[in-house]
């Protein structure tokens, strides 16, 4: 039970207040304590999964009805279990249900997984590796072409699922002091390209994991490798064409070939540490995740030794 003046400010309250808030005040003057808008305190009860009275709830039971209000419910895995308006500010977006990623995810679907679709949607083509870009607040780390976009976002549905099943929360992580450290996405080192050749689509906040207490960030990487590519003009190239290829088209004007970075194809997850100075880094070359669980639990299952490991030595005096 909140034990505040009825008129004082909350500035951080737990899933369980804000519900015994929300079914003992109307919504007016629930939000006028947390200093927030009536329709922003809806988003937070979206956030934290509690249920609020329903349109002409308090008419009725100032009429004299009685009526019966539903339980809390558990917390679900990757939720928060509080808000704080210091703490959270904008990336309470990823949680409240804005396109009812939360309420309405298709089938077995991670909620971040179907904002992740909505986003990509709209991506643009990044000009130098073809790999899609966005910049928005809350798409995870993938960075992959449109032909590859569905089995990475498949390979982060069932990661996401399988660490929510043991109990470990997965979010991006706006605003946070986390880091994201640039990730190689050259499939063999290149002889030919520079090493920085390749685009570093690092996206604007990491995807984190909490394992024991401890961070991971994760990504999903298309590798690229080098290719010798021939000018079209236009600004478009092709791969060079082998010599014995009969038929080959002609190219008007002036042509040049150079060696760039393009997809490979092969999907790669890279775990890291998101703290400065990062402290470890993990990669996993795994075509078959999507399809293979016990693949994905031995994954979780090297996280969760790093995790304690990391836990261990931060206890460690």
């Amino acid at each position: 039970m909140i034990q505040d003046p009825a008129d004082s400010e909350l500035r951080v309250i737990s899933r369980e207040e804000l519900y015994q808030l929300v079914w003992s005040t109307p919504v007016m003057r629930a939000a006028a304590r947390l200093k927030v808008s009536n329709s922003y305190m809806a988003r937070i009860c979206t956030a934290l999964d509690v249920p609020r009275p329903p349109r002409g709830w308090w008419t009725r039971t100032r009429a004299g009805q009685t009526l019966a209000r539903p339980p809390l419910p558990p917390p679900r895995p990757g939720r928060p279990l509080s808000w704080s308006k210091d703490a959270w500010g904008g990336s309470l977006k990823t949680y409240y249900d804005r396109r009812r990623v939360w309420h309405a995810p298709a089938g077995d679907l991670h909620p971040l997984v179907v904002l992740a679709i909505e986003i990509f949607r709209t991506a643009e083509t990044e000009p130098t590796a073809s790999l899609l870009v966005t910049r928005a607040n809350n798409a995870i780390d993938v960075a992959a072409t449109v032909e590859k976009l569905r089995p990475a976002l498949a390979w982060a549905n069932t990661l996401f699922l399988a660490l929510e099943a043991r109990g470990h929360s997965i979010i991006v992580a706006a605003r946070r002091r986390f880091i994201r450290p640039r990730i190689e996405i050259w499939d063999e080192p290149p002889v030919h390209c520079s090493e920085k050749a390749a685009p570093d689509l690092a996206p604007r906040w990491p995807t984190v994991a909490t394992l024991h207490g401890m961070p991971a960030g994760l990504a999903i990487i298309e590798t690229c490798r080098e290719t010798q590519m021939r000018y079209l003009g236009g600004g478009k190239f092709e791969p060079v064409p082998p010599r014995s290829r009969k038929g080959v088209r002609p190219v008007v004007g002036i042509t040049w070939n150079e060696w760039r970075p393009q997809p490979s194809g092969k999907l790669k997850l890279v775990a890291y540490s998101p703290i400065h100075p990062p402290q470890w880094r993990r990669e996993w070359w795994t075509p078959k995740l999507h399809g293979n669980p016990r693949e994905v639990e031995l994954i979780i299952d090297e996280l969760e030794e790093i995790a304690a490991a990391q836990s261990a030595a931060a206890a460690t005096p």
